[in-house]
């Protein structure tokens, strides 16, 4: 079957601390269906996204990721 989230990321990008983070809190939400644990996804991350924006786009990829 086909599962499917409703989820306004806009509050959560702003709780990591960037509106720019939007797109990381849906990458988290993703991350859940895709069947990677959320350790590959926060490695990845560390390795592309310039190093000032780490901390942000971690929290932001958490906050999609446990958002239910």
């Amino acid at each position: 079957g086909v599962q499917g989230v409703d989820l306004d990321a806009l509050p959560l990008a702003l709780q990591a601390g960037s509106v720019r983070s939007v797109n990381v809190v849906l990458l988290g939400v993703a991350a859940r269906f895709l069947g990677f644990e959320p350790d590959v996804w926060l490695e990845i991350l560390r390795t592309t996204v310039p190093p000032r924006t780490v901390s942000v786009n971690e929290q932001a990829f958490r906050l999609g990721y446990d958002a239910r």
